[in-house]
């Protein structure tokens, strides 16, 4: 298992806030996905027959993937500079929520259990 730092970005005409939402136990990334857009209650996936471009920085070319595999790629759309392409800003006038996540290296037990007496791990498995 490896510990995930989970974090969120939200801004809103009216204002904004951003921070540490949670951390958790995972597999690895694509597990993280899939917790992700359980999260955001299936908006990643609901997605996911829609293509998108994936621009190739080392010749020029493109590919393509889906909503899921750029979730995964990216570690969430708050990691992904073209997040624009499947994220719905357009109906944002309660605003728009951005979680992305990252791998935390060399954690101890000690740590695990501040963190479960700190009620800040969560969602994942514990």
């Amino acid at each position: 298992m490896k510990l995930y730092r989970v974090d969120f970005e939200h801004f809103a005409p009216r204002g904004s806030a951003e921070g540490l939402l949670f951390f958790t136990l995972a597999e690895d990334d694509e597990e993280m996905a899939k917790l992700i857009d359980k999260l955001v209650f299936g908006r990643y996936s609901d997605q996911d027959n829609e293509l998108l471009v994936n621009p190739s920085t080392e010749d020029d070319s493109f590919s393509t993937e889906t909503v899921m595999q750029r979730i995964t790629r990216t570690r969430g759309d708050l990691n992904d500079d073209e997040n624009e392409q499947y994220t719905p800003y357009e109906d944002a006038y309660y605003g728009v929520t951005l979680y992305g996540w990252e791998e935390v290296p060399n954690y101890t037990s000690n740590q695990i259990e501040v963190l479960l007496q700190l009620n800040l791990l969560g969602e994942g498995k514990q």
